[in-house]
């Protein structure tokens, strides 16, 4: 499965230097569609090149990258869905940003903690 992750590092994100990326872990998760590959990695700075080349990837190569978030990040990240959504209807490009254990929703130079704070 790691000779598969630098292939796949190598190939569709073209970064040269994938062979010194060092992992942590690498396993699949079994009984989900796709069979999907679980990497932690060793170093946040690798991880976020790999993020970096990842969002580059064009539309409908069939695979994606993604950080998995711990659940209270995920659940805390949901609460923020609707502010995300209306902000991006109107034309906006909101992004979600981690400060440590919060999750924080930006749009337009603003910071949001909560959909209340955005919606006043």
């Amino acid at each position: 499965i790691v000779e598969k992750v630098y292939k796949f590092i190598e190939v569709n994100l073209q970064l040269e230097n994938a062979r010194s990326i060092a992992f942590v872990n690498v396993h699949r998760l079994p009984k989900m569609r796709g069979n999907p590959i679980i990497v932690k990695f060793a170093s946040m700075l690798d991880r976020d090149q790999v993020l970096k080349n990842a969002y580059q990837m064009p539309p409908k190569t069939g695979f994606g990258v993604s950080v998995h978030l711990p659940v209270p990040l995920q659940k805390a990240k949901e609460r923020l869905r609707d502010a995300y959504r209306h902000a991006k209807n109107n034309g906006l490009k909101p992004k979600f940003k981690l400060d440590g254990t919060t999750v924080l929703l930006c749009v337009a130079g603003k910071v949001f903690k909560t959909p209340e704070d955005y919606f006043k």
